[in-house]
């Protein structure tokens, strides 16, 4: 469920990002997306970085505020749990954190509010904006761009705006989480969401969606 990448240990997240896209001016960039009406953005590794070379190391952290040894593989299970009851129950695998920390509850006696708050604040405090990306927003925005934000995460709508806004990414037109439609990137049907913005529009608006991920990004995109 969790996608790794290798952690730079010489550099920055941000400048190992422009150091592999040496050839990606950002003017350049901005002018072929400016081609097209509505620009979908990815959040995690695309908009928004983490201090992490995976996403699950966020998890020792929380554990070690919470004074919970291995918490990390407990968090893991909890949330591999909670989505095999969902297939169980409805067919999809899109749960929100409020199911994971249910089971954590259940699991380690942590009330789930308490829990939901600490992962809801960590995320915040320790997220922080691409600055190529950054750049990007700001100029397409100013164009009057429609910007969209697509992202299969369990965090809710309202955590994933403010995350943005925290890194200076304001302005999204629509933000579409896979835990609030229990539809995803992966399988292609959080993208049907997307068109049926348009779907009252007298013609369907030309769309670009940019990610870091080869399936969930450009294959089920496409």
């Amino acid at each position: 469920m969790y996608e790794e990448k290798n952690l730079n240990y010489d550099e920055s997240e941000s400048q190992a990002f422009l150091r592999k896209n040496s050839n990606l001016r950002i003017d350049e960039f901005v002018r072929k997306l400016s081609e097209y009406d509505v620009i979908s953005f990815d959040v995690f590794d695309t908009l928004i970085f983490r201090p992490f070379s995976a996403p699950t190391d966020v998890f020792y952290l929380i554990g070690d505020s919470l004074g919970i040894m291995d918490f990390k593989n407990i968090r893991i299970k909890a949330e591999y749990d909670a989505r095999i009851k969902r297939r169980e129950l409805s067919g999809d695998m899109e749960i929100g954190i409020a199911d994971i920390w249910n089971e954590l509850e259940a699991e380690v006696g942590i009330p789930a509010g308490r829990g939901i708050s600490l992962e809801e604040e960590t995320e915040k405090e320790l997220c922080y904006a691409n600055p190529f990306m950054l750049e990007v927003w700001k100029l397409l925005r100013a164009m009057g761009k429609r910007l969209f934000v697509v992202s299969d995460m369990y965090l809710p709508e309202s955590i994933i705006e403010e995350l943005l806004k925290n890194a200076g990414f304001d302005g999204a037109e629509r933000i579409f989480v896979s835990c609030e439609y229990h539809k995803s990137k992966a399988d292609g049907k959080l993208y049907t969401e997307v068109l049926n913005v348009f779907s009252h529009e007298k013609k369907m608006p030309s769309i670009i969606h940019i990610g870091d991920n080869p399936h969930s990004d450009v294959k089920m995109a496409l």
